[in-house]
């Protein structure tokens, strides 16, 4: 009984923090350290969205440089007629912020029947008894 009575009087008179409760305690200083690293962290993103930023306002001006480079290039050479089968619109190429149309990838049926038909069939992967990457024991010598 003496025992039981010093543990309830030891629980009793520990000092605990404002919560009173040791748990409670550590789950509010673990989450003021989770805090701190999200801070850090926030920090960090921002920093790279900030350079990610820069790069591409640099590639961008870049991008059309040499675009504008290859429009006078294909003016050029439309004096001696060469004439693009593609039209350029610089100022639609380096709006990056417009959604593209469709980011899908071609499917097989959007294909016609002729380059569908010009399809390989891939080579027979089957092993055949002239391979030696069996290790055959007379190849061996």
């Amino acid at each position: 009984v003496a025992d039981l009575e010093r543990e309830t009087r030891t629980a009793v008179l520990t000092s605990k923090g404002p919560y009173a409760s040791n748990a409670a305690d550590q789950m509010r200083d673990e989450a003021a350290a989770l805090s701190r690293e999200i801070e850090n962290s926030l920090g960090t993103v921002v920093e790279e969205k900030n350079n990610m930023a820069s790069f591409l306002d640099e590639m961008k001006v870049q991008f059309g440089e040499i675009v504008t480079e290859t429009l006078k290039m294909e003016e050029f050479m439309g004096q001696y007629g060469f004439q693009s089968t593609t039209p350029v619109n610089l100022d639609e190429m380096l709006n990056w912020d417009a959604p593209e149309e469709c980011l899908a990838p071609a499917a097989a049926g959007e294909f016609g029947e002729e380059l569908i038909e010009n399809v390989e069939e891939p080579a027979d992967m089957s092993i055949h008894e002239t391979d030696t990457s069996r290790g055959d024991k007379d190849t061996q010598g």
